[in-house]
């Protein structure tokens, strides 16, 4: 519970620093830029803070560390600026922690704010696939797709460390 108040504290106040955009701008190619700042200001936050932290786990591994970085930067690009703000991820994410059976159903039906907020909760690894599969960016679109899945048999290095990073922020 600590860790999802923090997780609020942190989205209600973020923003990004000078040093933040550049990062972005100097990772990230034009067109997936655009995906970036299209999403609200806290989820651009939680992404280059999970880019941070899947680069230092990254350092004791072998991997495609310009993949796992893009990866983490755009993971949440399904989630766009306007389709759900802070308050109500906030309630998306207590519907589905309290009540994962209704929550799943609702997020099937996408007809009401309620179930529009619930559908992005649980399909914007898909929706992000889709973005990205649109300008070329297969390999991120592959990971992407299945950050949120945890019982996967095959998983490549960088899909493990990006949903370890993702969990830690």
């Amino acid at each position: 519970m600590a860790g999802r108040l923090y997780q609020f504290y942190r989205a209600v106040t973020a923003s990004l620093t000078e040093a933040d955009r550049q990062y972005v701008e100097m990772y990230l190619p034009a067109e997936a830029q655009k995906l970036f700042w299209n999403m609200s200001t806290a989820d651009q936050y939680h992404a280059l803070h999970v880019a941070y932290t899947a680069l230092e786990f990254a350092k004791s591994e072998k991997c495609d560390s310009d993949l796992l970085r893009r990866s983490a930067l755009l993971h949440d690009v399904g989630r766009v600026n306007g389709s759900m703000n802070v308050w109500e991820k906030s309630i998306a994410v207590i519907v589905a922690g309290c009540f994962p059976d209704f929550a799943r159903r609702q997020a099937g039906k996408n007809n009401g704010w309620l179930s529009g907020l619930l559908h992005v909760y649980f399909s914007h690894p898909q929706i992000g696939e889709k973005m990205l599969r649109e300008i070329g960016m297969d390999k991120e679109a592959d990971i992407i797709s299945r950050h949120h899945d945890r019982n996967l048999s095959e998983r490549s290095i960088e899909l493990k460390i990006l949903q370890l990073a993702d969990s830690e922020n």
